[in-house]
């Protein structure tokens, strides 16, 4: 039995789609002896992952093929790849740990997974200029402190 610290989804799921063709997950092992592995069956996809590698096998789980292809062009025309292992120049991992700092080594802002689909988000990146999306636990402490008020009033 792998010894695994956290299950994260990925895929159509995590990117918010209306139709969630496949369900992918991301599972962190305390230790893949070979690096990243995918086991899939017909409607599941599981990457099995270390804490190494688990930015870039969430990165590539999540984001749709469109994106993925953007992102390995950028790779390329700086001299560098995207792989299962990470974002690579040469043998050398450049960054693999997390989203976020892949995403910075190819200078570009964080992109939301809900974001990730080829549709220009990669040239707003670049720039600086992907929105912050509002998360429902964002509005938590106003609507909290609007519920606090409007049932102070009934009392």
């Amino acid at each position: 039995m792998p010894d695994i610290k956290r299950i994260v989804p990925a895929g159509d799921f995590r990117r918010g789609c209306e139709l969630v063709r496949d369900l992918s997950l991301v599972a962190e092992e305390a230790k893949v002896d070979d690096g990243p592995e995918l086991v899939k069956t017909n409607q599941l996809s599981v990457y099995l992952t270390d804490s190494k590698h688990f930015g870039i096998s969430l990165l590539l789980a999540t984001g749709s093929d469109a994106h993925l292809r953007e992102l390995r062009t950028l790779a390329e025309s700086r001299g560098l790849s995207l792989t299962d292992r990470g974002l690579r120049r040469g043998s050398k991992i450049v960054a693999s740990r997390t989203e976020t700092s892949i995403y910075k080594a190819l200078g570009l802002q964080y992109i939301e997974p809900e974001l990730r689909e080829g549709r220009g988000e990669i040239v707003l990146a670049r720039k600086g200029l992907i929105p912050r999306i509002q998360r429902r636990h964002d509005a938590a402490p106003c609507c909290r402190s609007a519920a606090t008020k409007v049932s102070g009033l009934r009392s």
